[in-house]
């Protein structure tokens, strides 16, 4: 069986993702994870977490078999904010974009990858990951390395 996780499934792109994956995979597992929740399916979980939780806490309420003969992950879940000049910026924030962006989407493949045969990885970019815009340092750089 597969099993499909998709990050950050409330708007635009991944929302997207979401309504085509809970349409066209009825017969895998399905999770999401992000800010928000919505309703229930029969295949679907939801979890609502907050990537910039440092411990990593927001994994341990993802409880999954280890038998899985593919997973597909799809790291959706970013942040642009801040927005401003380096010299001017907050760095908690910066930091906030770093985890959300980077750091939790390779944790995420880290646990992932000890649950299946075979993993399968999507890292959704940007454009800004190519051509930086400007004032938008933590976004451009997360989006880089990812």
């Amino acid at each position: 069986m597969r099993l499909f996780v998709l990050t950050g499934f409330s708007s635009g792109l991944g929302l997207a993702l979401h309504d085509m994956l809970v349409e066209k995979c009825q017969n895998d597992k399905l999770i999401f994870l992000g800010r928000s929740l919505k309703d229930k399916n029969n295949n679907a979980e939801y979890f609502q977490i907050d990537f910039f939780d440092k411990t990593y806490k927001w994994l341990d309420g993802i409880v999954l078999d280890n038998d899985w003969d593919e997973i597909i992950l799809i790291n959706n879940a970013g942040v642009i904010a801040p927005i401003g000049k380096l010299s001017e910026l907050d760095f908690e924030e910066f930091e906030r974009n770093v985890y959300v962006n980077y750091l939790s989407p390779i944790k995420l493949i880290f646990y992932l990858s000890r649950l299946a045969k075979k993993i399968k990885i999507l890292n959704i970019s940007s454009g800004a990951a190519d051509k930086p815009v400007d004032c938008w340092a933590s976004y451009n750089s997360t989006k880089a390395a990812t």
